[in-house]
């Protein structure tokens, strides 16, 4: 009998199909992020220029700290995110045999070609 759900492909192909449609995920998600933020920068460069012509009150000092946790919150959050996709990409260098992985404590030890 044959399985209906199975697809006949060697494993090449099928990790290319699947890193099309990651990349192409990744493309949209950073497409709608891209949006996100240039409606939000369009929305305070209309609020600026509100509270210039006098139709909108200055923000409290409660919105202001908020603003500045965002800032913050914000910068470390790259940081992190900066360093997580490195280390993923330095995975993947390895998985896909482009980069050699590091070298245990114990193979440094017993290597001969690594200087001491």
């Amino acid at each position: 009998m044959h399985d209906i759900f199975a697809i006949d492909m060697d494993i090449d192909t099928a990790i290319r199909y699947i890193q099309r449609s990651e990349r192409g995920r990744q493309g949209i998600a950073r497409i709608n992020t891209i949006r996100k933020i240039i409606k939000n920068q369009e929305q305070e460069k209309r609020d600026r220029i509100a509270l210039k012509k006098g139709k909108k009150l200055e923000s409290s000092q409660q919105v202001k700290e908020a603003k500045a946790a965002e800032v913050l919150q914000k910068r470390f959050r790259g940081i992190t995110a900066r360093k997580a996709i490195e280390q993923m990409r330095e995975e993947e260098m390895i998985f896909l045999g482009m980069k050699q992985r590091p070298k245990t404590a114990l193979e440094r030890e017993t290597d001969p070609l690594v200087e001491r």
